[in-house]
């Protein structure tokens, strides 16, 4: 196992200073201006636990986005979270837990990049996927990418994102 350094963004270095606590407030503003609906909003169809716990990584991500310079690029996060009819004000997180949602989606996005380069043409099964948009961030142009998760989730990928070549839905529980 070969481990690089997190080049983690200056405002994430040392443990003593985090970005303020992560609020809705500026959620629908970008460079102090409303941002604009560009598509039909769409509700969770549960309010189960499971369900909405997928929006606090893809929120965090959106987040991220506003940086200037963010840790992890996720260029669909915020069209998304933009498209979900939920009151993310429910999210209440603390500035450490924010970076660790960061820096794990990025290590993971990092392990990930160096297996396809190693295994090029290889097939991923991204379980527990919710509303991730790894294979976007990592696509090499070879991989078969299988996103597997609740039925429920799964339908609402189908409804959010658009298909892809190589990129394939399982709507399942990993227990069945």
């Amino acid at each position: 196992l070969r481990v690089r350094p997190l080049g983690l963004p200056e405002r994430y270095q040392g443990a003593t200073h985090f970005p303020e606590r992560v609020t809705p407030d500026n959620l629908y503003r970008e460079g102090g201006r409303e941002c604009q609906m560009t598509a039909t909003r769409i509700a969770l169809n549960s309010r189960s636990a499971v369900a909405e716990t997928l929006l606090i990584p893809l929120y965090i991500r959106a987040q991220e986005m506003r940086e200037p310079s963010p840790l992890l690029r996720d260029e669909s996060a915020g069209a998304l979270v933009e498209r979900l009819d939920y009151d993310f004000k429910r999210i209440k997180l603390r500035n450490m837990n924010r970076v660790g949602i960061l820096v794990r989606a990025y290590r993971i996005d990092m392990w990930t990049r160096d297996f396809l380069t190693a295994h090029p043409g290889a097939v991923v099964v991204h379980i527990g996927c919710g509303l991730d948009t790894r294979f976007e961030r990592v696509d090499d142009g070879r991989v078969e990418w299988y996103d597997l998760d609740l039925p429920e989730v799964i339908a609402l990928r189908h409804e959010l994102l658009p298909e892809r070549p190589r990129g394939h839905l399982l709507a399942c529980s990993v227990f069945d």
